[in-house]
């Protein structure tokens, strides 16, 4: 499946380009310089009663502008939210629609991120792990780099889990095992001195602050509990039944509270076949069925 179908809305339009997203937000300043040579030009000309009434409309257009992107930014904002909560929710329409509003207005690289982010998860959620680990590396590359280093770590920890079970999925295991890692180096990072100083939350920003959005990129959920999940799945991908079966029955009621509806049926799928594959009888890997959407991504990831 292409990656342009989560990237082109329904209207035909192309959401992922920062040059629009620049436009759209900044739009109504590009008259400010114009206002500002033809203001001179009546000063010059001593038409001062005109020249003052084009300053005062260059003043107006000033402020306008400011207060529009701010509008845009509070929308971005609203749209990616709305997008996180359906995405919680299991309505991937839904996710999809409101990540690319978001996305089409968003010149900032943590909305940005947000946004791939978003779109990855949906095409994960719809089972196209191909798709989704070009939005997932789409998203790592728009972290913005004067975010708090803290939070460039958690938010490559979210990302890197999920590029860990596509790759997975797909195949590739060897490439997964490193996604882990970084990921498992990110869970356990501390804040540092440059956290305090980069940390614009307290700079009246509030939930706008790119380290807000880089926090808040999954609505707040611990993905070091998913990250168990993908990590049985690698050691399973990888032959180890038992270990990975040891994991999740050591570690159960750790990860089956942060894991979405369709990721418990996929772990309660994952035991039944790990379950299956260390009988002395086993003749095949156990189907977690097909009776429902999420039985039938769970068959997806499991390739079965």
């Amino acid at each position: 499946m292409s990656v342009d179908r989560y990237l082109v809305n329904d209207s035909g339009a192309r959401v992922d380009s920062r040059a629009v997203a620049a436009l759209i937000s900044f739009s109504p300043l590009l008259a400010v310089p114009v206002l500002a040579v033809i203001c001179a030009g009546l000063f010059a000309a001593d038409l001062v009663g005109a020249g003052v009434a084009g300053f005062l409309v260059l003043v107006l257009a000033l402020v306008g502008g400011v207060i529009f992107a701010w509008v845009v930014l509070f929308r971005v904002h609203a749209h990616l939210k709305a997008a996180v909560e359906a995405w919680k929710a299991g309505d991937l329409a839904t996710a999809r629609q409101k990540a690319q509003q978001g996305l089409r207005l968003a010149f900032r690289g943590d909305f940005r991120t947000k946004g791939f982010h978003v779109l990855a998860l949906v095409a994960e959620g719809e089972g196209d792990f191909e798709a989704s680990l070009a939005l997932f590396d789409r998203a790592r590359q728009a972290i913005p780099t004067m975010a708090a280093p803290i939070r460039k770590k958690k938010a490559s920890s979210l990302i890197e889990v999920h590029r860990a079970l596509a790759l997975i999925v797909l195949g590739r295991a060897a490439e997964a095992g490193p996604c882990l890692e970084v990921a498992n180096e990110a869970f356990q990072a501390k804040q540092g001195i440059g956290d305090a100083l980069l940390d614009d939350g307290g700079f009246g920003m509030g939930p706008l602050s790119i380290n807000g959005i880089l926090k808040d990129m999954e609505g707040g959920r611990q993905i070091s509990r998913f990250g168990l999940l993908v990590r049985a799945l690698l050691m399973r991908a990888y032959g180890d039944a038992r270990g990975a079966l040891e994991l999740i029955h050591s570690q159960r009621a750790a990860i089956e509270p942060g894991l979405l509806a369709r990721e418990r049926v996929l772990l309660d799928a994952l035991e039944r076949d790990l379950s299956a594959r260390l009988q002395s009888a086993f003749r095949g890997a156990a189907s977690p069925g097909t009776g429902s959407p999420h039985e039938v991504w769970a068959a997806r990831v499991l390739g079965v």
